[in-house]
């Protein structure tokens, strides 16, 4: 790239590094090309357009914010069932609360005891290193 070649031998070359930092820029090569306008603009600390360039690349370079997630309602949650012993449905979505309830219980002690598990070994580990 010629624009490459003048800059090893001119690194204070304004218009190569102004053009370089529009190639890149043209390429998509955005940080790349803000750095290039800045170091053009270390070179020439007035130039009204150079100063309104970099605010503009430094504006694209920043991804535009992620909308917050808002989960959507589930059907289900309209859906009230009678709590009836006679009502099989009724019954059954208990028993599934109930059972989500438990495995919840379940995870929550398998975790506890998966940390005392680490801390035996743990404390083993460094009697017999001691």
């Amino acid at each position: 790239m010629e624009l490459s070649s003048v800059l090893e031998k001119a690194a204070d070359n304004f218009a190569a590094n102004c053009a370089l930092a529009e190639v890149l820029q043209q390429q998509g090569r955005r940080p790349e090309a803000a750095t290039q306008f800045r170091r053009a603009l270390d070179l020439a600390r007035f130039d009204a357009d150079l100063q309104h360039e970099i605010p503009r690349i430094e504006a694209m370079l920043v991804p535009p914010p992620v909308p917050a997630l808002v989960p959507a309602p589930s059907p289900l949650d309209r859906v009230a069932l009678n709590e009836e012993d006679g009502d099989a449905l009724s019954v059954l979505e208990r028993k599934l609360r109930e059972n989500s309830e438990q495995a919840a219980r379940e995870q929550r002690i398998i975790a506890e005891l998966e940390d005392w598990l680490l801390a035996i070994a743990v404390d083993r580990s460094q009697h017999q290193g001691a």
